[in-house]
């Protein structure tokens, strides 16, 4: 589908501004009051923007940051929590494209969950050879990071205990799997497909 290419007001900084930081204040930081209220000023510039499918669009992206705004997201290994994450996460990715099948033709072409390129071009076959050692050398240098220089605790979130039973183990390489191809799913095929649909890539991106 071809972006609308909307051309960025005064209002619309606004509104990429306060949806990146009512985002912030209300999932990572938990300031409930001073992100609520940034989300509420934001959703009402939003509802006075001319550009009914900007209107649209980016009321389904403030309706799944409420949903993850009010998740308790931990990375506990339990079956609760499985449960507990699984539900909102997967209703952030459920309901944006139930909206967009009942949204006319021009709504159903946003967001497109498809596994297989139609055709490889070269890119593609040269980024995924390249994804598995990048990743590697990446994410070992952010290991070492965080250890040489601050000691951090981020990476070492998903933990077992020193004797795992089998079951503590293959939960953990479910979730981590699980966590990785929603992560996909939600920013690329949901987040930034809605963004793109209306901006310019550097803008959406």
């Amino acid at each position: 589908m071809e972006s609308l290419n909307l051309p960025l007001t005064t209002r619309r900084w606004f509104i990429a501004i306060g949806f990146a930081a009512s985002t912030l204040l209300l999932i990572p930081l938990h300031q409930w009051i001073l992100g609520t209220l940034v989300a509420v000023a934001t959703l009402i510039l939003i509802w006075r923007d001319p550009e009914p499918r900007l209107r649209r669009r980016l009321s389904v992206l403030f309706g799944c940051l409420a949903i993850l705004a009010i998740t308790d997201i931990n990375p506990s290994l339990s079956n609760a929590n499985f449960l507990q994450l699984g539900i909102p996460f997967t209703l952030v990715l459920v309901i944006p494209w139930i909206i967009g099948r009942f949204g006319g033709v021009e709504e159903r072409e946003v967001i497109r969950y498809r596994f297989w390129p139609k055709r490889w071009r070269r890119a593609d076959v040269v980024y995924t050879i390249l994804s598995v050692p990048l990743a590697w050398g990446i994410l070992s240098f952010y290991s070492w990071a965080n250890l040489a220089w601050f000691d951090h605790e981020l990476f070492r979130n998903w933990t077992l205990p020193e004797i795992a039973d089998e079951s503590e183990i293959r939960r953990l390489f479910i979730g981590i799997n699980l966590v990785g191809i929603w992560d996909e799913l939600f920013f690329i095929n949901t987040v930034y497909a809605l963004l793109r649909s209306l901006f310019r890539f550097p803008v959406a991106n």
